[in-house]
């Protein structure tokens, strides 16, 4: 298991075993190098974790535990959480500021426990095989021990064909599943419980000052910079995100800060904007760009490593360059889901249209303000969750399974405007399940942490009760990060259209993805079998002149493409890198 994953780690490598378990840990080093070996213990013998993140406020924990009586042998993180454990039991986690994934036994009570962070930044997988619970950090691990049930998740495939990623924390194989974000599991006689730790705070009408907002970037900026023994560099692309994590993060180390922007060779590439921000902080900057033909090449081992076939997974060669300086690198990720980044998006504004739909009792004489201008649609504004998920896939509601209107029911409450469900939506399941999740393996395939200081505790606590309607105003978003950074960056970054980390997708179904797509969707029996009907339009609209008009289908195409690789990739026990 630890050799399947050891890309995740390759600094050091920890198991500890006795008759009822057995834990290991592949350790990318950062925090305590020479002392942080894991699986570690109390002083006693009978607790011990393997886990992977970082956890920010871990100095101020050990000063409250050394005051609790307990001591210390070494400075990591890891031995905070130990004594966090015998301590406050499993209410420990929820006073855990960072990522992580972990695994404790506790030999006394007999017990083990599995425990995710609040947002879902760093993944879990558990399985039973045989009579045993198996858990990774990705689930490969978890199939390369064998036995495991391989049955397909047909409502997982439908998800991603659907909406082109998952919406619950699931995955491909049935028997394979995702612990969700601020859960904790345990194991033991009684078998398993899985049980929440956090549920985010209630929204306000109360609206935070300018000063706290700014107060609360920089310290959790720099205190996820300053987190580490190891050399730190962020990724920049020049918008209003990454540009406040490289104005906080460029000052906090002596040594400087290294930044990172990539491009396409397309009119939407950041170059210039990202190259200004890093010439007013003063950051060593590095500019990869990326041919479409040949980051199809290593489409397959993406796959390998995301273990969920996705169109983003282009950020493989931006966390690569990272890679080669540092261990560690800060992400813009957040900003968006905190401080509402997408009212000018074509997706909000479609939430615009249903929210004043949906107040009017005759809808069916405005058809043509529907998305697609179909009278179809017309059916989906019956309900907001059949809105919503008629907006993330473009299809009315009579052609959208149940698996995914069922996955996004529970985020719309009824209590709020279709508006703000839609953005509490996205923030549980975009945001862990695609974003988070993408970051993750495309960091680890290179052994390099990525760390996301827009969703530290702090600014979690500060802007999750803020109403959208607090932070936007017609179609600019992000208020209050605004006010809160004006005066600090430069002009050009406030102007700047939304972009960020994307790519078009018309121009690499041309340069590339077209190709693969009609050599190898053709004759997949995997796919008539699980795409359904899905499988005949979409192999129907590729096969006409290739059109900008016809995107959403080369995007189902390409999740389809990817769902082929996964097949031939990891439907054997020893999962094993496909390759063209």
């Amino acid at each position: 298991m630890l050799e399947t994953i050891r890309h995740r780690g390759r600094d050091d490598q920890g198991i500890f075993d006795d008759q009822e378990i057995a834990i290991g840990c592949n350790r990318l080093s950062i925090i305590d190098v020479p002392g942080g070996h894991q699986p570690l213990s109390n002083e006693q013998g009978t607790i011990w974790i393997a886990y992977n993140g970082e956890i920010y406020n871990h100095n101020e924990l050990r000063e409250e535990l050394t005051r609790a009586g307990h001591s210390f042998t070494t400075r990591s993180d890891t031995e905070v959480i130990v004594n966090s454990y015998e301590e406050w039991g499993t209410g420990c986690f929820a006073k855990l500021n960072g990522m992580f994934a972990l695994a404790i036994w506790d030999a006394e009570q007999k017990r083990l426990i599995l425990a995710r962070d609040k947002i879902g930044i760093k993944p879990l997988y558990y399985s039973s095989v045989d009579t045993n619970l198996v858990f990774a950090s990705e689930y490969k691990a978890i199939l390369s021990v064998g036995r495991v049930d391989l049955t397909i998740n047909s409502n997982f495939v439908m998800q991603l064909i659907e909406a082109g990623y998952p919406l619950s924390p699931e995955t491909l194989l049935s028997g394979v599943h995702q612990l969700p974000p601020g859960n904790y599991l345990i194991a033991s006689g009684q078998g398993l419980v899985v049980q929440s730790y956090w549920t985010p705070p209630s929204l306000s009408d109360a609206s935070p000052n300018i000063e706290g907002v700014r107060e609360s970037l920089k310290q959790a900026i720099v205190s996820q910079t300053i987190t580490s023994d190891v050399p730190v560099a962020a990724f920049l692309s020049g918008g209003l995100d990454t540009s406040t994590v490289v104005a906080f993060a460029s000052k906090a180390r002596s040594e400087g800060l290294k930044t990172f922007c990539m491009g396409f060779g397309e009119k939407t590439d950041e170059f210039a904007d990202a190259r200004l921000v890093a010439e007013t902080f003063g950051t060593e900057h590095e500019e990869i760009q990326i041919d479409a033909s040949e980051g199809m090449k290593l489409f397959p081992r993406m796959v390998w490593h995301s273990e969920t076939p996705k169109v983003n997974l282009y950020t493989w060669f931006v966390n690569e360059a990272a890679s080669k300086y540092a261990k560690v690198c800060l992400s813009g990720l957040g900003g968006d889901e905190l401080f509402c980044g997408y009212p000018n998006t074509a997706r909000f504004n479609l939430g615009r249209k249903v929210q004043s739909l949906q107040k009017l009792r005759a809808v069916a004489p405005i058809a043509g303000a529907i998305p697609g201008r179909r009278p179809g649609f017309l059916s989906s504004l019956r309900s907001k969750p059949t809105a919503y998920t008629s907006i993330l896939t473009g299809f009315p509601d009579r052609e959208i399974s149940n698996t995914v209107k069922d996955s996004v029911a529970p985020y719309f409450s009824g209590n709020e405007d279709f508006l703000q469900d839609m953005i509490g939506c996205e923030f549980h399941t975009k945001l862990p399940y695609d974003y988070l999740l993408v970051e993750d393996a495309m960091s680890m395939a290179h052994t390099l942490e990525v760390r996301v200081p827009f969703l530290d505790d702090r600014l979690l606590e500060l802007m999750l009760p803020v109403r959208y309607r607090d932070q936007m105003q017609g179609q600019i978003g992000k208020l209050l990060l605004r006010e809160a950074m004006h005066g600090i960056l430069p002009s050009q970054c406030f102007e700047k259209p939304k972009w960020g980390f994307s790519i078009d997708v018309y121009s690499w179904w041309r340069r590339g993805v077209r190709d693969y797509a009609l050599e190898y969707l053709p004759a997949s029996s995997f796919l008539k079998k699980y795409a359904g009907e899905w499988y005949d339009r979409v192999m129907h609209n590729i096969q006409l002149p290739t059109d900008p008009q016809r995107s959403r289908w080369y995007s189902m195409a390409w999740i389809m493409l990817g769902l082929e690789v996964w097949k031939r990739t990891f439907l054997q026990e020893q999962p094993k890198p496909f390759s063209w």
